[in-house]
């Protein structure tokens, strides 16, 4: 039994030793026996061809069909957490009430998301903002007496005042910024509450040597 806060750290982890395990197939030398025939003999008399067998071994003591069968074995207990996650969230309420009514374990990390982004960006960066005054050079042109087209400079002076009450947006930064802390709150409180019925076959901490040697061992005992 798990808590839907451990079943999606459990879900990161399969998540990452799948993707660990697909660069196993990129090496070109782990998927391919390499035999190479130097052929001296054809270009110098007396030389002798030589052969080279390319090996190389990978640091993971798995064979390809193994990784194989071990990829899919984690997609498929992947898929199963998905499902009893989904379960496990479409039973829970958060102790958070809107419109009279507790929300939902999805909804409200939704909601938290973008009250959150709301304070973050554009909120925070209106509270920042300050009128100010500056000079910046202005490139103007004219006709001299010869009738030629000459260029001249000027002083543009820049006077930029904030057009809203900065006040009014630091007081709503404020409380929205503290209501997503709250119900971040409250949303952690539930996922620690509901149980994810699902059993883990592997350790959080499993090196990817690990989940290797546990799956080697099942099959062996599986096939015995």
């Amino acid at each position: 039994m798990l808590t839907i806060k451990e079943a999606g750290r459990y879900a990161n982890f399969l998540q990452k030793n799948i993707d660990l395990l697909k660069n196993f197939f990129i090496n070109d030398t782990l998927v391919f026996n390499t035999r190479e025939e130097h052929l001296k003999s054809k270009v110098l008399k007396g030389e002798s061809d030589e052969i080279k067998l390319i090996e190389e071994r990978s640091d993971l003591d798995v064979s390809l069909e193994d990784a194989i069968h071990l990829i899919e074995s984690l997609i498929n207990k992947k898929m199963e957490l998905s499902m009893a996650i989904n379960n496990a969230k479409s039973k829970t309420l958060v102790d958070w009430i809107e419109n009279s009514e507790k929300l939902p374990l999805d909804t409200a990390i939704e909601y938290s998301k973008n009250l959150r982004n709301f304070a973050m960006c554009p909120l925070e960066d209106l509270t920042l903002n300050r009128s100010e005054e500056y000079i910046k050079d202005g490139i103007g042109y004219l006709i001299n007496n010869e009738g030629n087209q000459s260029q001249y400079h000027y002083e543009i002076k820049i006077i930029k005042k904030i057009n809203y009450d900065r006040n009014i947006v630091k007081s709503l930064y404020k409380k929205i910024l503290n209501k997503a802390d709250l119900l971040s709150e409250a949303i952690d409180k539930a996922m620690l509450k509901k149980s994810v019925e699902f059993e883990m076959e592997y350790n959080l901490h499993d090196s990817l040597e690990d989940l290797v040697e546990k799956f080697k061992k099942h099959r062996a005992i599986k096939g015995s």
